[in-house]
């Protein structure tokens, strides 16, 4: 699963094969869901891991969801401490922690690092992996960076993924300091399920751009291709059509997503303002364009203070092995996604 740039992806027991991994140092969450242990799971059985650190992050209670979202997240830390987690390892947070907060439980991981390094973005909300990913690149050499994320085996398809979105802000630690006027080049939105009120953010808003580009999940499952579509719809009501098609790319393909981000930036010349709507591996994809490139470029979000407890249920599995995909971003110290021009 490599093209172009030596970029080795793929199931997680085939990367591990593939790649020389030394004793690993893991960062992963706790989550309501079942695959936000999965990762840690697999690497722990086979006494891969030299140092954990789960974060267990809290949502803002919401009656919608009841004491659901505190019953959910109790089961999957009496699972963690079951098979082997230690109540030291985890650390307490919450969806509202802001810049500083999460510096320190990112700075606190890597003075504890032994070897490697795996992060597992599976259950980790986009405000906090996009800046812990981009803290450890920066403060960390010498060593492989591998990224991780399991597929469920259902998304909840009777009730919203999540609620409570907030402003069209930037994440933490991404915020362009070279908007002319508030204008950018390109607008690159990742298509998701829901909009979580992007569209009437993006009318409203305080800055403008030249072009947007779509980036459209695809193959699909049918009833993940027409919630894609109806996104699409909802943008266009919004802000008005968009002169180019979507542009369809593998959800998973993090090198692929990579390479096209490139492409229409003119190699980071152009400046870009993302909008991570879509699929996890397509927001790292975002990430590590952003990360490498942070002078021109920047990544807005309207971030949910509360996510369905039942977003997702059980793990995907392929031939009886659970469907955990690994990226590596690093490999013994060289940084395989990086922009020519940054």
């Amino acid at each position: 699963m490599i093209r172009g740039a030596f970029r080795p992806w793929g199931r997680l027991d085939w990367l591990m094969g593939h790649i020389p991994l030394r004793k690993l140092s893991i960062l992963g969450s706790i989550a309501t869901g079942d695959r936000s242990l999965a990762t840690w799971c697999v690497l722990h059985s086979r006494s891969f891991c030299a140092y954990v650190r789960m974060l267990q992050i809290a949502d803002v209670p919401t009656p919608l969801w009841g004491d659901e979202p505190k019953r959910r997240l109790g089961e999957r830390k009496n699972e963690y401490l079951h098979l082997g987690g230690t109540k030291e390892s985890i650390t307490n947070c919450d969806i509202r922690d802001n810049l500083e907060d999460i510096s320190q439980y990112t700075s606190e991981f890597i003075n504890c690092v032994r070897g490697d390094i795996v992060i597992d973005i599976s259950t980790l909300p986009k405000r906090f992996f996009f800046f812990i990913i981009k803290k450890i690149l920066q403060e960390t050499q010498d060593n492989t960076v591998v990224v991780t994320y399991t597929r469920p085996e259902t998304y909840d398809k009777a009730n919203p993924l999540a609620v409570d979105p907030g402003p069209w802000k930037f994440l933490p630690g991404f915020q362009k300091v070279c908007l002319d006027n508030g204008k950018g080049d390109i607008l690159i939105v990742g298509l998701g399920y829901e909009p979580l009120g992007l569209p009437q953010f993006l009318r409203e808003g305080e800055f403008s751009w030249n072009r947007a580009r779509l980036l459209f999940p695809f193959p699909s499952v049918p009833t993940g291709y027409l919630r894609n579509w109806e996104f699409v719809r909802n943008l266009d009501s919004e802000v008005g059509p968009y002169s180019h098609d979507p542009i369809r790319v593998n959800g998973f393909d993090v090198s692929a997503i990579f390479d096209i981000i490139l492409r229409e930036s003119d190699n980071g010349k152009e400046s870009v303002v993302f909008a991570p709507y879509g699929p996890k591996p397509m927001s790292l994809a975002m990430c590590l364009y952003a990360s490498s490139h942070p002078e021109n470029s920047a990544v807005y979000y309207t971030q949910p203070k509360s996510y369905n407890p039942n977003y997702s249920s059980g793990v995907r599995k392929i031939q009886n092995n659970l469907d955990i995909l690994a990226y590596c971003i690093r490999l013994n110290g060289k940084d395989l996604y990086t922009v020519p021009n940054a």
